[in-house]
């Protein structure tokens, strides 16, 4: 996750990006991310038909909160 240094017209202030395949959710708070996780990870699984097996993070230089 990452913070952008200017807000969007939106309101976004961060970033979240999930790779393989490149998703990038943008969001207003923190807080969101988990929320986002969690959609992406029941699409993939529904896309694949099986589960996740381990989850890598790497925490962003801005993340202060």
């Amino acid at each position: 996750m990452g913070s952008t240094k200017m807000v969007s017209i939106r309101g976004f202030h961060y970033y979240v990006t999930f790779t393989r395949k490149l998703w990038v959710h943008f969001t207003k708070e923190k807080s969101e991310v988990f929320t986002h996780f969690l959609s992406f990870k029941a699409m993939v699984q529904k896309e694949k038909g099986a589960h996740m097996k381990f989850l890598s993070s790497e925490v962003g230089k801005n993340t202060s909160m």
